[in-house]
């Protein structure tokens, strides 16, 4: 597995507190019936939410 994969898996593991809140809205398609993945990478980056149906990136940016 390559560092970014692994990367992934740790955030996805440890999310922020604003991530676990976001996260608890939009798990299993309550926004809309859309899906979204967490900590999905993307080449050298790591988006925090992301809905492939859409092509919606959800970046949060919590205090830490």
């Amino acid at each position: 597995m390559d560092a970014t994969m692994e990367r992934a898996r740790e955030l996805r593991e440890n999310p922020t507190v604003a991530e676990r809140v976001l996260w608890k809205h939009i798990r299993r398609r309550q926004l809309g019936g859309h899906r979204f993945r967490r900590q999905h990478p993307t080449g050298p980056y790591i988006l925090d939410f992301f809905c492939f149906q859409k092509g919606l990136v959800l970046e949060i940016d919590g205090g830490q």
